[in-house]
């Protein structure tokens, strides 16, 4: 642009011309949590497989099964439409896993989330972390 052409004014809520997209960086937070979960699939699917072995390190660390104890296999009961045996909350955490994958599926697809979405996001995660991390400090110290 010269100095002769007018400058265009901004438009609130939009880039300036030449700056980068908005929303990239929850983009490859939702992109590396995808790749997290196809992981955590993997070592499942290899577990049930008998490649590796099931060993819960809480579990191995303090001698008490952490909060999750049996959700591998358990998931992949649910997956061939039995219900879950060996965790009364896998029927929970599975739906929580699925409703993930979903959530993260839609933040790599939208151009720009909401930071409405967003914080909302980040609330439900804390309060998730908190639940688990109260449960599994409970079954360590045997309450």
């Amino acid at each position: 642009m010269d100095s002769t052409t007018p400058r265009q004014p901004r438009q609130p809520g939009k880039p300036a011309a030449g700056a980068p997209e908005g929303g990239s960086g929850y983009r490859i937070a939702c992109v590396a949590l995808l790749g997290a979960a196809a992981l955590v699939g993997l070592y499942a699917a290899l577990t049930l497989a008998g490649v590796l072995e099931n060993r819960c390190w809480l579990e191995a660390t303090t001698g008490r099964p952490c909060i999750a104890c049996g959700c591998t296999r358990d998931f992949a009961l649910l997956l061939s439409g039995r219900a879950p045996r060996w965790n009364p909350e896998s029927g929970l955490f599975f739906a929580l896993a699925c409703a993930e994958i979903l959530w993260r599926v839609a933040g790599t697809a939208v151009r720009r989330m909401p930071r409405a979405a967003i914080a909302a996001d980040v609330a439900v995660h804390v309060v998730l972390i908190g639940w688990l991390l109260s449960k599994s400090l409970a079954r360590i110290v045997g309450a």
